[in-house]
């Protein structure tokens, strides 16, 4: 499944310009490099349109993604506010678990695939497109499992599904609900070798009748 099948990227967008007294919570570049503290400005300040973000949503920057500027946010406040450097991706989470995503998102893997796809005049100035991101594969077990890997914070596990998953040497043929799951729990029991055995569930969820 692509990415783009289970989150949409339209924002509304906003000039803060016209809001010249309106204080915005502002989801920015710079925010973000300052330890993701979200910063107040006041609409006179903020010099460019933004987008507008009222509901949860994963920001994944555009510009020079070896940073892994990637922001998951919320429940966001009102007047929140997203430079345009960053995509916005709300997640339909009947799907996929925005968390599941995000940690996707953040994966070796796929930054590695994604830098593949760069442009730009100059090593600081290089770029995604939305289009980039929103056609990558992503591999979605079961709900269940799904949480558990978040709750258990597996990450170790499923960054090696990812980098099974977007490998040239993964299935072809991945494309029902039960070789997903077969896939799902291959990966999971060869990555068990890096996984506290504590966090380990005694049967996969999901699989139990």
């Amino acid at each position: 499944m692509q990415i783009k099948d289970f989150t949409s990227n339209k924002h509304k967008s906003i000039n803060p310009q016209n809001h010249k007294n309106v204080v915005f919570h502002h989801y920015s570049l710079p925010a973000f490099d300052n330890g993701k503290t979200v910063s107040n400005e006041l609409g006179s300040t903020i010099l460019s349109n933004k987008f507008y973000l009222n509901k949860s949503a994963i920001l994944f920057n555009k510009l020079n993604i070896k940073f892994k500027r990637i922001w998951n946010i919320k429940n966001p406040v009102d007047n929140s506010i997203c430079s345009s450097e960053f995509i916005p991706l709300t997640v339909d989470e009947s799907i996929c678990l925005q968390d599941y995503l995000y940690y996707f998102l953040c994966s070796e893997p796929l930054t590695n695939k994604l830098l593949g796809c760069v442009s730009g005049t100059s090593n600081s100035q290089q770029r995604i497109r939305p289009e980039d991101l929103l056609k990558q594969e992503i591999m979605l077990p079961s709900p269940d499992i799904q949480r558990h890997i978040v709750d258990t914070k597996c990450y170790s596990s499923l960054s090696k599904m990812a980098r099974i998953f977007l490998s040239s040497s993964a299935p072809c043929n991945i494309n029902s609900r039960s070789s997903c799951l077969t896939f799902t729990i291959a990966a999971w029991i060869s990555s068990s070798d890096i996984l506290p055995e504590s966090s380990m569930p005694t049967y996969l969820p999901g699989t139990r009748e």
